[in-house]
């Protein structure tokens, strides 16, 4: 069963993303290293403009042990198609450093006429 990490599991709420950028990473400490199933689950918007092969936006899911620390890539970055989409990355707790606290979003955009994504981002826990 996957059920909501804790209420304060929302990585990004739905914030629009016209321009490559981070969001400020938010503190989700406390996962249980090595004993535990998660998944991130980013749902992206229909972009606004062309998507084509040059012309498009990457949404990396990252972790760190602080808020201005260096940032860790959890799983692959998604690249955003013309249509919307829920993604789902799977990740155990073993995969994380044990000081894996703060979370965020980074998203890349590629070209000129994939103007804008909206994209939000939430932690679950497999129990």
């Amino acid at each position: 069963m996957i059920k909501l990490y804790d209420d304060n599991a929302v990585v990004l709420a739905a914030t629009a993303i016209t321009t490559t950028a981070s969001s400020t990473g938010v503190n989700i400490a406390g996962l249980a290293v090595g004993e535990e199933t998660y998944a991130a689950n980013i749902t992206i918007s229909a972009l606004v403009g062309t998507v084509d092969a040059s012309n498009y936006h990457s949404i990396q899911l990252e972790s760190s042990a602080t808020l201005g620390g260096t940032y860790t890539p959890v799983g692959n970055p998604i690249l955003t198609t013309s249509g919307a989409k829920m993604y789902n990355i799977a990740f155990s707790s073993e995969q994380l450093a044990a000081s894996s606290a703060y979370w965020r979003i980074t998203g890349t955009k590629t070209g000129t006429t994939a103007t804008s994504v909206t994209v939000a981002c939430y932690l679950t826990l497999d129990t």
